[in-house]
């Protein structure tokens, strides 16, 4: 196995472009995948900072025609 790793490194060695852009795609996927499961970590996993959040519900305020409706979270 160490001949193998030797030899993959004197591959890459010989055509550098090749690895560069190896490296940094690879670099890329590692950085999305961790960015996108620290976005749903944050908003799906996390449980909310309330002390009873079963007990949370959402109200929505509307303020007429035209208007925007508003969310709010309110304990129940």
């Amino acid at each position: 196995m160490l001949n193998d790793i030797r030899f993959a490194f004197r591959s890459l060695a010989r055509r550098k472009a090749f690895f560069v852009l190896a490296a940094s795609t690879l670099a890329l996927g590692i950085g999305a995948n961790t960015t996108v499961f620290s976005v749903v970590h944050g908003v799906l996993l996390r449980p909310f900072p309330y002390r009873a959040p079963e007990r949370l519900g959402i109200l929505w305020h509307e303020f007429g025609e035209g208007a925007q409706f508003l969310p709010a979270i309110h304990p129940l």
